[in-house]
């Protein structure tokens, strides 16, 4: 740990404004906001397909990071030296979360494009969100390490069970939603059960589509402009006014991403896709 502690002050020798911006940039497009905002774009203008297997992926990422973090308690490096932290952070070091998802989301969208020069700013990305963590304080570079390996394992995971997910998506789904509303009784930190709350939100709002959404692709990039609108200012919306309004009660805040994400999955396709909105 002494050696990482040094790696750190290393890192943070380099004080500058522009590399601190690029760093707290970097590292911001971890955060949760950047997420909303992306997934409330994909669901209303990408193949649904696409946006299902991006949400479930990026949900079962953050659910196998915190469950990690939890098993390991490893504090931040800032509560060793308070005079390493650049950036606010909660919660616990092992495995960085940020590179974590780093992997998993930019791994998933180069995989999707296929794209040589969208796959090398991928990779540039993974790698940079990832230093930003250490250079902010905010993880060890372990923590780093071991989340890219971590995202890795996830995609790996992800793609080997494809087909498993297909055959069986139904018995899962009824298998996923009662474990999450038994595991937000016993489990209380920050990250889990929001992403137990958005797991079953995504799971109903993409039954009830199944049953009520015919979802159609827009045909102008002016519809595809109001649905994108439509969206986040719904997204923002709930996000915001859940977080002001309501008590942060573990079951409140389960609920609370269970709405944003039946929103996203279901009711802002719904509301694009009338009839009409096409046009």
């Amino acid at each position: 740990m002494p050696w990482e502690i040094k790696f750190i002050q290393a890192l943070q020798s380099f004080d500058s404004a522009p590399i601190l911006y690029f760093n707290k940039a970097m590292t911001s497009l971890g955060e949760v906001y950047f997420f909303l905002v992306f997934l409330s774009v994909s669901w209303v203008i990408a193949p649904r397909r696409f946006s299902i297997h991006f949400t479930f992926l990026l949900l079962f990422t953050v659910l196998v990071n915190t469950v990690l973090k939890e098993i390991f308690l490893r504090p931040r490096p800032f509560v060793l030296n308070p005079h390493l932290q650049l950036f606010a952070a909660e919660g616990y070091s092992f495995p960085s979360g940020h590179s974590q998802i780093a992997v998993v989301f930019w791994g998933y969208l180069a995989y999707y494009v296929r794209n040589k020069r969208f796959t090398i700013l991928c990779l540039a990305l993974m790698l940079f969100i990832g230093i930003s963590r250490t250079y902010l304080g905010v993880h060890y570079p372990t923590d780093v390490l071991s989340g890219w390996f971590m995202g890795l394992v996830c995609l790996a995971l992800y793609f080997a069970s494809q087909n498993f997910w297909q055959q069986y998506h139904k018995t899962t789904a009824i298998f996923f939603v009662v474990a999450a509303m038994i595991s937000v009784q016993f489990f209380h930190t920050e990250l889990l059960v929001p992403a137990l709350g958005g797991l079953v939100g995504t799971i109903i709002g993409c039954y009830l589509a199944a049953q009520y959404l015919n979802f159609t692709l827009a045909t102008s990039k002016s519809n595809n402009i109001l649905r994108i609108a439509v969206s986040i200012i719904g997204t923002l919306l709930l996000y915001f006014c859940g977080k002001e309004f309501f008590p942060r009660t573990d079951m409140i805040r389960f609920v609370h991403y269970a709405l944003i994400l039946l929103w996203m999955s279901f009711m802002a396709p719904k509301l694009c896709c009338w009839k009409g909105s096409n046009d």
